[in-house]
């Protein structure tokens, strides 16, 4: 915490941050222009065991993780995953991508098809903090 709060209080190098974050500012309508004074004085009063009861209760215990692979290349491109230097290619997809994974993670699940995934996803309004 100590190091996040010396890094907020560094002064800006230039004029040019001081109005880039205030813009920010205008253009996100926070219109919070001592948010860093508001933020450290936050970050005084947490103390390591706070955060960590904090994180054992707001954050699950299983972390569910996204991973993406994107794979593209111009007509050119010869180049192969043996080239690349990718040595643990797990499975191979049925348009001839392979599909690279770590034996870590057991429960993989790919998607191809983007909306059928999300579209029960629960989508949350963005929230505003102005106070």
């Amino acid at each position: 915490v100590a190091s996040l709060i010396v890094v907020k209080q560094t002064e800006d190098s230039n004029l040019g941050e001081e109005a880039s974050r205030s813009w920010k500012e205008i253009l996100e309508q926070l219109y919070v222009f001592d948010i860093l004074e508001k933020e450290i004085s936050v970050l005084r009063t947490i103390s390591l065991d706070s955060f960590k009861s904090w994180f054992k209760q707001y954050l699950p215990k299983e972390h569910r993780r996204i991973s993406f692979q994107v794979l593209g290349h111009t007509e050119q491109t010869t180049t192969t995953t043996a080239d690349i230097g990718y040595k643990d290619i797990d499975c191979v997809k049925s348009k001839g991508y392979p599909c690279i994974s770590d034996k870590n993670f057991s429960k993989i699940k790919h998607i191809d098809d983007i909306e059928a995934a999300t579209s029960n996803w629960t989508i949350l309004p963005l929230t505003k903090i102005t106070s």
